[in-house]
């Protein structure tokens, strides 16, 4: 247990400069308002973000005309079969055309949902700490809704596997009691 907490440590250290914890006020309400929203998918079907509340939620805000988003989307789509059952959910967010993003999701086989932006998303993503409104940028979000990490750029796998692991591993409050 020792070694899994300097590990987190040390992840957390190394990972600090590229993203921010929920202690960052703003962008806290930006997370309460980003799993508020309501979304089309690609074929224009709305999908509420809450519904996943209770997992750990990895938001992926990419475009089809991004090649590292596009780069990305495999590996994201493959970690996300393999994360499902542990109870985490990806969610691709889309500032693109909702025509491109079907196009591209039947191409690839994308094995999470995408939504598609709603027109305000790009204002969204510097409330949410990426000032650059830059692509992509991924949010890791515990089960609580908290944010625990921002990423902007390519994510490696053995980074945000590491995430997901300590996310994963949070103990959960016990009920009438703190944890």
């Amino acid at each position: 247990m020792k070694r899994l907490a300097t590990l987190t440590g040390i992840l957390l250290a190394l990972f600090v400069p590229l993203t921010a914890l929920a202690a960052d006020a703003p962008a806290a309400s930006a997370v309460k308002q980003l799993l508020a929203l309501e979304l089309p998918d690609e074929q224009g079907k709305k999908i509420a973000i809450r519904q996943w509340k209770g997992r750990v939620l990895v938001v992926n805000f990419w475009a089809t005309w991004c090649a590292p988003c596009k780069a990305e989307i495999p590996e994201f789509s493959r970690l996300h079969t393999a994360w499902q059952k542990k109870g985490v959910q990806f969610v691709g967010i889309a500032i693109d055309k909702r025509e491109n993003v079907q196009v591209f999701v039947d191409e690839i086989k994308v094995s999470y949902p995408q939504l598609i932006d709603n027109g305000k998303m790009m204002q969204s993503l510097r409330a949410l700490g990426n000032d650059m409104q830059g692509l992509p940028f991924t949010l890791l979000i515990d089960k609580k809704g908290e944010l625990l990490a921002r990423h902007l750029g390519s994510m490696e796998t053995k980074e945000l596997e590491a995430l997901l692991k300590t996310a994963t591993a949070r103990p959960r409050k016990a009920a009438g009691g703190k944890h």
